[in-house]
């Protein structure tokens, strides 16, 4: 017998649905915050290691890091836009 959620999915189209809607909120996030603060430094852009100070080694002392994959959406949506217009 298969499992059903409460709303009366099968529990595999349940996880679809929630992993299909965590993508979209992670390609909006991705979109229109492309930057987030560091978490090697915590966006101070230094840190202290031992008896060294200096820039941060992951952003290079600005602070922030570019979110994963919001190089490939910005490049999805320019290409879209592209096509759009050659197209008329």
């Amino acid at each position: 017998m298969q499992q059903s959620t409460a709303s009366g999915y099968p529990v595999s189209a349940a996880w679809f649905w929630g992993v299909l809607a965590a993508a979209a909120v992670w390609t909006v996030r991705a979109y229109f915050w492309p930057f987030a603060a560091c978490g090697w430094c915590k966006g101070r852009g230094r840190r202290q290691m031992g008896k060294r100070h200096g820039d941060c080694r992951w952003c290079r002392g600005s602070g922030r890091r570019q979110v994963k994959g919001s190089k490939t959406v910005h490049r999805a949506v320019r290409s879209l836009r592209n096509a759009r217009k050659d197209g008329k």
